[in-house]
């Protein structure tokens, strides 16, 4: 009873005030949010069925204008039987005329050339038929000049205009000014008083200029990666030893007076140097203290290093995470003994629950077929989680070639304990269609042309056609590869070439088709079964005797049908089989020529290739092939090894290294060297491989060679290698790997030359 009677005081007590009441809140202009009417109510504190007062109203047209929809509001207030507002109205109505501000026709960009159109749409979010919003244009202008910092255009300056299209659009252009790259001049650091101001410089991404600044973009200051530097700073810093090292930032930055030059001071103040003290481990033991410990052992009583931390604490997740525990986590609370500046390290491991993997997804391949990654994964839905596993999938899938990066994220399941395994794949173009002309010191003149299509309509299949021209080759060869033929475990590839090869001294025409299967035996080891069946007819016109009364000499001179059944071991660990940086590659091969076969031979031959990172991105890579043709006695001249040139022992002839028998031909003729080939052959390579301007994929290489050819006679041996040295250039180009390398051989016969320039299309091991 009570409350009703206050409630009825309340009406009361409104209708004695009049306060006006709003029956109906009405909009007119809209056009373009004309569907966003709902929107646009919310947005008001005036309601209907609310109280009306002028003070809100203010409030809510202060309120539509800080949406920077409309550039004009009106609000019309009138009672319900359509006379004008006033204090003891009742019910009033509310109609808000709104001018909208205009539409965007267009974004265009103008004066950029230093950044690509492509990089700047992708941070710009202000798109065509969107409402024109000054306060975003001017947000957008910052994200560009963000961009432009990073790419090291500091100086940078952007402008608007609208241009009006119509009485409702306009077209936004964004004028950019580039201005010049700012190079830096020098880099400083100050207060350093243990580690060496070059120490720092070598980790720094922000280099100092010289004169090819502008053409390398090396020197040039990037905000960006001015930023990371200024934290690497520090982390090196901690790295040997000194734990509570100070980097100022920002740092002291002053540009020339013509704004094209930088120096660069960097304060930095070390601190004192502490070591590692005493490690322990507690929580959720799944394994013996010693093995949890056993990766700091090495470490107490040394300088305290932050990376041996997170390395020795990764392996202990990466324990855990490989029996289930995806979820686990190490505390690493550090107690300081500041006295002794010693670093004692107690790790607390908490476990979690297992998680098993609910689902397998894969993301933005849009021409790769689920399936084709699906079988190169290693684990698999509804297997416990194993990161060892998820980490092998990921460098399976990438070794592929069809991807330039993969990447995984981890994420909650439908419940507790059921995890889902994101693959995120970004592809790269796997097709090529290429018309190419060159010059090699070997072939001269080379016309190529190469139509194929690796991961074929997403199938993981490659079809190939190829043909090359040139002074000592003809090649044209058609190719279809499926390493899950029919979605099997077998491996399927066939070809059909035609072949005329020139060599010094006779010259190879070959028609032919091969059909190779295969079969993994492990991961790592696959067996390979081929069949080739050629039309082989054999000239005595080479490339440096065109003499035709050359003997033929121990039957090698045959044309004739060759039939070879070649079998194939081939055990692969690299991370790319396109470009290799790490791993390992071996292939044994043994091919027989006798049944159905006019030419008879047997013939062995062993590919072991290294790859090995070293420091500053440099690359070891070693390859040796050994080759031996037993019972050679009538095998073809063709079949026969030949070393020397760019493809074996560089800095010498191609295929200068070979066994020579003296002929005569006639008893008026004089005596005339023959190079006969080797039934043996030994060939190592050593290469150090390096970056010389990434961005645009030129490499750098030095190398050691050491190979040659054996006659039947001799055997195999060390000091029978002649051996080089040499460096070169590769460019990584859209019609294919460039090699430019210069080869010097070592202790050069009379006959042979001090160097070799040598160039080919094609990659090297």
């Amino acid at each position: 009873m009570t409350k009703i009677i206050l409630l009825l005081m309340f009406f009361t007590i409104f209708d004695v005030l009049a306060i006006p009441k709003i029956k109906k809140i009405e909009f007119k202009g809209l056009k373009t949010l004309k569907r966003n009417e709902l929107n646009i109510k919310s947005y008001l504190e005036s309601k209907e069925g609310g109280i009306y007062k002028l003070s809100i109203v203010k409030k809510d047209i202060e309120s539509l204008f800080d949406k920077k929809l409309f550039n004009n509001i009106i609000v019309n207030c009138k009672t319900t039987t359509g006379s004008y507002c006033a204090e003891d109205s009742k019910e009033v109505i509310l109609t808000y005329v709104l001018t909208e501000n205009p539409t965007i026709n267009s974004v265009k960009f103008v004066g950029y050339s230093e950044v690509e159109l492509e990089d700047i749409q992708g941070v710009v979010d202000i798109t065509a038929n969107s409402i024109l919003n000054i306060s975003k244009i001017e947000a957008n202008i910052e994200k560009i000049l963000d961009l432009y910092k990073e790419k090291g255009l500091f100086l940078a300056d952007i402008t608007f205009d609208l241009v009006k299209k119509s009485k409702s659009s306009v077209a936004v252009i964004f004028n950019i000014k580039e201005n010049s790259k700012i190079i830096i001049r020098s880099i400083r650091f100050v207060g350093n008083k243990h580690i060496p101001a070059e120490e720092f410089k070598r980790v720094l991404l922000t280099k100092e200029g010289g004169y090819f600044s502008e053409m390398t973009d090396t020197g040039i200051f990037k905000f960006g990666d001015f930023e990371r530097d200024l934290a690497v700073v520090k982390l090196y810093c901690q790295e040997k030893g000194y734990f509570k090292a100070k980097v100022s930032n920002p740092a002291d930055i002053k540009l020339s007076r013509d704004k094209r030059e930088m120096d660069i001071t960097i304060f930095v103040e070390e601190g004192s140097k502490y070591y590692f003290g005493k490690f322990d481990v507690s929580g959720d033991l799944l394994y013996k203290k010693e093995k949890l410990l056993a990766p700091f052992k090495n470490l107490e009583k040394k300088a305290f290093k932050r990376s041996e931390i997170a390395k020795a604490v990764m392996d202990i997740t990466n324990l855990y995470k490989n029996k289930g525990y995806a979820d686990v986590s190490i505390a690493t609370p550090i107690r300081i003994d500041e006295k002794n500046k010693i670093i004692d390290i107690p790790m607390i491991i908490e476990k979690g629950k297992k998680s098993y993997i609910e689902s397998i997804e894969f993301t933005n391949n849009t021409v790769t077929r689920d399936k084709v990654l699906r079988r190169e994964m290693r684990i698999y839905e509804g297997d416990l989680y194993n990161q060892s596993l998820i980490d092998y999938s990921k460098a399976r899938l990438f070794s592929l070639g069809y991807f330039e990066t993969v990447d995984y994220s981890i994420q909650e399941g439908s419940s507790p304990g059921l995890k889902k395994l994101i693959v995120n794949v970004k592809e790269k173009s796997t097709g090529t269609f290429q018309l190419g002309m060159g010059f090699s010191t070997v072939e001269k003149l080379v016309f190529n042309a190469q139509i194929s299509k690796n991961n074929l309509f997403g199938n993981g299949q490659t079809i190939s056609l190829y043909a090359q021209l040139s002074a000592l080759q003809k090649y044209y060869s058609l190719s279809f590869s499926d390493r899950y033929f029919l979605d099997t475990l077998w491996d399927f590839t066939a070809r059909l070439y035609n072949t005329n090869m020139t060599y010094n001294y006779f010259t190879k025409g070959t028609f032919g088709s091969a059909i190779t299967v295969g079969h993994p035996i492990t991961d790592f080891l696959r067996a390979y079964l081929t069949v080739k069946a050629e039309n082989v007819t054999v000239g005595k016109d080479g490339r440096i005797s065109t003499s035709d009364d050359i003997p033929a000499i121990y039957g090698m001179f045959k044309d004739g049908r060759t039939v070879s059944l070649e079998g194939q071991l081939v055990y692969d660990r690299r991370d790319n089989r396109l470009f290799p940086k790490k791993g390992f590659y071996q292939a044994g091969t043994i091919e027989n020529a006798s049944f159905l076969s006019e030419n008879k031979f047997l013939k062995l031959t062993t590919d072991t290739r290294v790859y090995i990172p070293l420091f500053w991105k440099f690359i070891y890579r070693l390859n040796v092939r050994l080759g031996w043709l037993p019972n050679s006695k009538n095998v073809p001249i063709f079949e026969r090894f030949y070393v020397g040139g760019i493809f074996t022992v560089r800095g010498f002839e191609w295929g200068s290294l070979s066994p020579t028998k003296n002929q005569i031909s006639s008893p008026y003729s004089g005596v005339t060297p023959f190079q006969i080939g080797g039934n043996k052959q030994l060939i190592i390579n050593n290469e150090i491989e390096f970056d010389i301007l990434e961005s645009a994929r030129i490499k750098g290489v030095f190398f050691i060679d050491s190979g040659n050819a054996y006659i039947e006679e001799d055997p195999i041996s060390m000091s029978g290698l002649r051996t080089s040295w040499g460096f070169g250039i590769r460019w990584f180009s859209p019609m294919g790997p460039l090699r430019f390398e210069w080869g010097f051989p070592f202790a050069p016969k009379e006959n042979e030359r001090s160097y070799i320039f040598e160039f080919n299309i094609g990659n090297s091991f």
